[in-house]
């Protein structure tokens, strides 16, 4: 559903501006995906814990926004300036609901205990960030799209593309490691599945990326000893 929103903010501009307030004024909305998107928002707390539900639609709504954001003419013509380099993460943070994702793992009914999982959850949500971005970056490349994370960073760090995309990959990769201390020590344990020696990994065009290969990481699921 994020994705469609995403990729139709433009074309249903005003629906999308009227979003925040037709929700808290509980009122419908005019959008077929944008009900069905609200709906979800007030279905969250069946499932997770109050205070966890916020932060959740926390970053349902902040998504939202950043795709409105994306649609501003001040935005669009936005230049890098020094000074500014953690816009580019906190945008991608915003934009890509990885905070609303990480907590997807942990529903009230399997882990109700917040604490086992709370302080894994940075470090999850820059691994989601990062995968996604890596993963994107080929199709993106290929369509000439450059107003992704990779190229902004990139503009801030005066670093080439490659470069970058090894750090991130470097990143993730410590992110996964931290949160597998944290997990292995609590009642809530990763069950992994290859994890190690066979971690997933996805050949770079070497016409676009240079040289070397992206190694990710997640790959496993939870089980909560409580």
């Amino acid at each position: 559903m994020a994705v469609t929103i995403d990729d139709i903010t433009s074309s249903i501009l005003d629906d999308a501006e009227d979003f925040h307030y037709r929700l808290f004024s509980n009122l419908p909305q005019k959008n077929l995906i944008l009900k069905l998107f609200a709906a979800t928002i007030r279905q969250t707390q069946d499932y997770y814990d109050p205070i966890i539900t916020r932060f959740m639609v926390s970053s349902y709504l902040g998504f939202l926004n950043m795709c409105l954001l994306e649609a501003c003419k001040e935005y669009e013509n936005m230049p890098t300036k020094k000074g500014g380099e953690r816009w580019a993460y906190y945008f991608c943070d915003k934009e890509g609901i990885c905070e609303a994702y990480a907590y997807f793992c942990f529903p009230k009914a399997t882990c109700p205990d917040i604490s086992v999982f709370l302080q894994a959850i940075p470090d999850m949500t820059i691994a989601i960030n990062y995968i996604n971005d890596l993963f994107s970056f080929c199709k993106e490349e290929l369509a000439e799209l450059e107003k992704n994370y990779v190229h902004i960073r990139a503009r801030y760090d005066r670093k080439e593309v490659t470069d970058v995309m090894h750090d991130m990959s470097a990143e993730t990769i410590a992110c996964y490691q931290r949160a597998l201390v944290l997990f292995s020590t609590g009642r809530l344990r990763m069950r992994k599945h290859g994890l190690g020696t066979s971690m997933a990994t996805l050949p770079c065009t070497k016409s676009l990326l240079g040289t070397g290969f992206m190694r990710l990481v997640w790959d496993c699921d939870y089980v909560y000893d409580g």
